[in-house]
């Protein structure tokens, strides 16, 4: 994953191994999570728009490297102190096209893609259903 450098990804700027658990320092995204946002429903048409927009750019350079992030969510969507929305948290993300899961992880059923549900199978397609729904 250090090789993915995006302006809507959220940047990796190394790793701490000494000793379990291994520590990844992260860009410091200051406002947190997407999620908080839209539950205060302050947020302007516009502003929604534009992280809409933000998101969307992320994923499609994510998905151009061949990764599949799996936890596409307002949670997983930071904001910088500039307001910049950026893809973070790639504890699930898997590299290749297709990635089959054996059992489903216990994520809020809204985020969960229908062929997830019925296969457990990961792909492109399981990003996009859950972008769809940031943009609900």
């Amino acid at each position: 994953m250090r090789c993915i450098i995006h302006p809507y990804i959220v940047a990796m700027h190394g790793v701490a191994v000494d000793k379990e658990p291994v520590l990844i320092v992260m860009e410091l995204m200051a406002k947190g999570e997407l999620k908080k946002f839209l539950q205060k429903k302050t947020s302007t048409p516009k502003q929604k728009l534009n992280w809409v927009a933000e998101a969307a750019y992320g994923l499609a350079y994510l998905h151009s490297r061949n990764f599949i992030h799996r936890d596409i969510a307002a949670r997983n969507c930071l904001l910088a102190s500039n307001n910049v929305l950026k893809i973070g948290d790639f504890g699930l993300t898997r590299e290749g096209e297709i990635y089959q899961m054996a059992t489903t992880r216990k994520l809020p059923i809204k985020w969960i893609p229908p062929e997830i549900i019925v296969n457990n199978t990961f792909s492109f397609k399981s990003d996009v259903w859950s972008f769809g729904i940031l943009g609900k």
